[in-house]
């Protein structure tokens, strides 16, 4: 036998249930047994409820309740912790508050809603320290994921599977970063020495860099970059940069990964300044340097001088001075500068 008991709690939401067999066969209501409009209940079990009128139909009735057991319907909002609703909240949007309880699915992760440290907050927590955190998206049950928002090693935050596109994008890109719009950076090195960035990419070299040092294309080889050691020489093809936060310049946009392409080639890579201010080494050879000096390979291995030759200028410079270098002391004839990329 089913019993539906209909009653009236709390300024009149209302809660029909079902279940409990060999029950009364009457509609009865809680208010027959507690005083009405509140009662106070120890238990209240049930197969399947429903609260509010589901079908819109303005009445509660059993065409309410769920018809498989195990669920439980809701018209409106379930309050967790609370006795009065959340001041200046629209409970027509709100339909879950958990007022900074968390869900979980078993002892070791949680989803987290609500406040942290006084800011609204959505978190997704390993509770023991162990597994990886991470947010699944798919259209559809044909595979595990289409894309997947994971957090590696405490400070990767990775997309897996998709192209991450900003902004609004009228065609799908074929780049794994589309941005229809702008990208700032404003100091993301703040221990750099000097508030100039560049833009870097990995290239192969040969035989020991450092940053600042002028490269050259070795001769007789493809893609292969060497320090420079002769005066005015041609191959030049720009300066290594710089990954340190203590450096003079440190690169912005690092394009490519050095160990990556190391276990990929066998071959050691290093990031070489494509565009930007860059620290480069440079010495005396020519004399003093000014702002505005064109610069050259020279005869110290990773070493620029600046050009006065003209007809041997023509394609070796590897930039413009944009700082004076003359030191008093002759020891002090090699040191670095800011320079701006331009080779010509």
């Amino acid at each position: 036998m089913i019993k539906r008991i209909v009653f009236a709690v709390l300024g009149g939401v209302s809660i029909l249930f079902s279940g409990l067999n060999d029950c009364f066969a009457e509609d009865i209501t809680v208010t027959t047994y507690y005083p009405s409009p509140n009662g106070i209940y120890d238990q209240l079990l049930a197969s399947k409820m429903a609260v509010g009128d589901m079908n819109g139909d303005g009445s509660l009735n059993a065409s309410d309740i769920p018809t498989t057991s195990g669920n439980l319907f809701v018209k409106g909002t379930i309050a967790v912790n609370r006795t009065t609703p959340l001041s200046g909240a629209d409970w027509n949007l709100i339909k879950l508050d958990l007022n900074g309880f968390g869900l979980a699915a078993d002892s070791s992760a949680s989803v987290l809603f609500g406040p942290a440290a006084g800011h609204s907050a959505i978190e997704l927590r390993e509770i023991d320290n162990s597994g990886t955190p991470y947010i699944d998206f798919s259209n559809d049950n044909s595979v595990d994921y289409d894309a997947r928002i994971i957090l590696l090693d405490n400070n990767e935050l990775n997309i897996q599977g998709a192209n991450l596109v900003i902004g609004d994008a009228n065609t799908t890109p074929a780049l794994e970063l589309y941005v229809n719009g702008r990208i700032g950076c404003s100091n993301p090195q703040a221990s750099a020495t000097k508030h100039v960035f560049d833009v870097a990419e990995i290239m192969p070299v040969e035989g020991e860099v450092s940053p600042g040092d002028v490269v050259v294309l070795v001769a007789g080889k493809d893609r292969v970059l060497s320090r420079g050691k002769v005066p005015y020489d041609r191959l030049v093809a720009g300066i290594v940069s710089s990954e340190e936060n203590s450096a003079k310049s440190t690169a912005i946009f690092l394009i490519g990964n050095k160990q990556d392409a190391l276990r990929k080639t066998g071959r050691q890579h290093e990031f070489v300044t494509i565009v930007g201010q860059v620290a480069v080494n440079v010495c005396l050879e020519n004399g003093t340097i000014e702002p505005g000096d064109l610069l050259v390979t020279s005869s110290v291995p990773g070493y620029a001088m600046k050009g006065t030759d003209q007809q041997k200028m023509f394609g070796a410079v590897v930039g413009k001075a944009m700082e004076r270098f003359a030191p008093q002391a002759p020891a002090q004839d090699k040191g670095q500068i800011i320079a701006l990329l331009s080779l010509q």
